[in-house]
């Protein structure tokens, strides 16, 4: 029965990162839709990041054709332009009425992002999120069975 409680715990962490995953897309295509410069924004982000994974492997950067700029820029201009592209970001949210953070903190656990488990110095454990869920199920168990013994 234990196997089949924590099997459903996993089930419901995984609906939780779904609707988080589409509030995350409804809120980031709203967004683009009332901030076009935010989309632009992280399309740089996007392209800086792929450009230093390509630097960190010792390879040439492709040629993509967007953000040309950034083909000429070393490691610590790319981490640079990346931390300038979020700040404007922030900005701009705040410019419009948002929370700085209103594309990111979409999860209902901010320690774990609703995947149960946390890691703290190197060892990984259940979050208290996954807890509380494990407790309200075996409590609906228990209350199961009491009604079936009756």
């Amino acid at each position: 029965m234990n196997g089949g409680i924590h099997r459903e715990v996993e089930k419901q962490l995984e609906e939780k990162r779904a609707r988080a995953l589409q509030r995350g897309v409804q809120r980031r295509e709203a967004i683009y839709a009332e901030i076009p410069e935010i989309r632009r924004l992280d399309r740089c982000v996007d392209q800086a990041g792929i450009y230093l994974g390509f630097l960190a492997m010792g390879r040439p950067c492709p040629n993509t054709g967007a953000f040309p700029e950034l083909l000429q820029m070393d490691q610590a201009a790319l981490e640079n332009t990346m931390e300038a592209c979020a700040a404007r970001k922030r900005q701009l949210l705040v410019q419009h009425g948002f929370p700085e953070d209103y594309l990111t903190d979409l999860y209902d656990c901010p320690l774990c992002r609703d995947q149960g488990y946390v890691v703290e110095n190197g060892v990984s454990r259940r979050c208290r999120c996954y807890i509380q869920i494990l407790v309200a199920k075996l409590r609906e168990a228990s209350h199961l069975q009491e009604k079936a013994g009756r």
